[in-house]
């Protein structure tokens, strides 16, 4: 194999300082001899991190909060100040979003998929969005009319219609917007995307949110190219909304709500912080909770409930509504010391973009620079833009490797070395069969004959 003096033609420009370096070390001396490359699964937690959570439930006593006792309102107030805390954190308030804690980003999707109301409006989403994304498509299939058309959009084509010059007048539709939600039975689009994708790290343009909400995907809808259903319906929604999947970024990437208002948003924290697992959140825009209709009620989500009639009054608050049963509250006051420790490492979020930015720059440069004697290449690198900014290009490298005769080596050999070498990797299509198949360049019928063949 040759190697070029990749060591002079490529290099890793550090953005952290000695001090900042110098406060991460003892944090992660666990990490001594191992090359940990899965952050894309789940970030790594630091060890004061836990120390803080474990001596913080050693010096308190926390109560169940559907409880009314002192530990019982300790736990209350907690929470209730986390769930500003996140919103503060993503640039906005309670005033104008709501935190739902849910078990995980994808226990967030469900949700939403089981209580938006279509009322005959489009699910519209990227096909290269998080299999728990495309999962909504069935709910809407089983629940919905044949009015609802279930589109699955190629990014090629996502990007032409919303990167296009708009036409629409935003304030207008604003208005219109304004105007219809006094009517019942509105017609209601959802469109899904993620902020990040997490096979190839392209990060997708938050300016899209106020364009889809301007109605700016109505052709495409209207032209039915991409439906996969057998929708009835030629009737553009009243109104756009956005699903913004954000679990692939928030944990290396600032995300202003202010400045892009997703109407939700979903969160997985343990890929933020690192710990704890198993919990994660659905934000919701409160100008946008009206046209969410939940069914089921579960403890601690009821004013009143009379068993032998159908009497009941679900709670006012959305959050109180939505999260049933008792919350993970142990697991949901862990979130504090992990904001904490990002203050106490001292690097901001802009920051840990950039480093994560140029380290999957670093990476993909050298192995682009791998070749063998004959001239092949030794990797074949999956994403869109060379990584030539960090305001289009995350932290995460996908690639195959080859062998001399452009044939792949099979990822288990892959495996094989990397484990001997204490290099922690991810493999596979990383729940994102949707980039996974365009970076192939399988046809959906590839798929079909895989799948029958194995």
């Amino acid at each position: 194999m040759e190697i070029p003096n990749y060591r002079s033609q490529v290099v890793y420009e550090e953005i952290y300082n000695d001090e900042e370096l110098g406060r991460m070390e003892p944090e992660f001396r666990r990490l001594e001899n191992v090359c940990y490359l899965d952050h894309a699964g789940t970030t790594l937690y630091a060890k004061s991190q836990l120390e803080a959570y474990i001596s913080q439930l050693q010096e308190n006593v926390f109560g169940n909060p559907h409880s009314r006792n002192p530990s019982s309102s300790l736990t209350t107030d907690a929470i209730d100040a986390i769930r500003l805390r996140i919103l503060g954190h993503f640039g906005t308030s309670g005033d104008e979003y709501a935190v739902i804690f849910t078990s995980g980003a994808t226990s967030a999707l469900k949700i939403l998929a089981e209580t938006f109301t279509f009322n005959g409006g489009p699910f519209v989403y990227l096909e290269e969005s998080h299999t728990s994304v495309i999962g909504i498509r069935e709910l809407v299939k089983s629940t919905q009319t044949l009015s609802n058309g279930i589109h699955a959009v190629p990014k090629n084509v996502m990007e032409a219609f919303l990167n296009a010059r708009s036409s629409i007048d935003q304030s207008e539709t604003s208005k219109l917007n304004f105007q219809n939600e006094t009517q019942a039975k509105l017609r209601n689009g959802l469109v899904a995307y993620p902020a990040q994708c997490n096979f190839s790290g392209y990060k997708y343009p938050l300016e899209w949110i106020q364009e889809i909400q301007s109605g700016k995907l109505a052709p495409l809808v209207e032209s039915r190219d991409f439906l996969i259903n057998q929708s009835d319906s030629t009737n553009l929604p009243d109104n756009w909304y956005v699903l913004l999947d954000a679990a692939a970024f928030a944990g290396t990437n600032y995300l202003n709500l202010s400045k892009f208002p997703a109407d939700f948003v979903v969160l997985s924290f343990y890929k933020m912080f690192g710990f704890p697992t198993g919990l994660g959140a659905l934000l919701v825009r409160r100008r946008t909770e009206k046209v969410l209709e939940k069914k089921y009620f579960g403890g601690g989500t009821l004013q009143v409930l009379d068993p032998s009639t159908n009497f009941h009054v679900k709670k006012q608050q959305l959050h109180q509504r939505f999260e049933d049963g008792t919350l993970p509250f142990l697991s949901i006051l862990s979130l504090n010391h992990g904001f904490d420790t990002w203050i106490k490492l001292g690097v901001s979020l802009e920051k840990i973009s950039i480093r994560t930015f140029r380290l999957a720059q670093y990476a993909y440069r050298v192995l682009v620079g791998l070749k063998y004697p004959n001239g092949q290449p030794v990797a074949e690198i999956y994403n869109d833009s060379n990584y030539e900014s960090v305001e289009r290009s995350g932290g995460v490298v996908s690639f195959n490797l080859l062998r001399q005769d452009g044939t792949f080596i099979g990822y288990s050999q892959v495996e094989e070395i990397a484990f001997l070498h204490r290099i922690h990797l991810r493999y596979g299509c990383f729940c994102n069969p949707g980039a996974c198949r365009r970076f192939l360049k399988h046809k959906p019928e590839d798929i079909l004959r895989h799948f029958v063949v194995s």
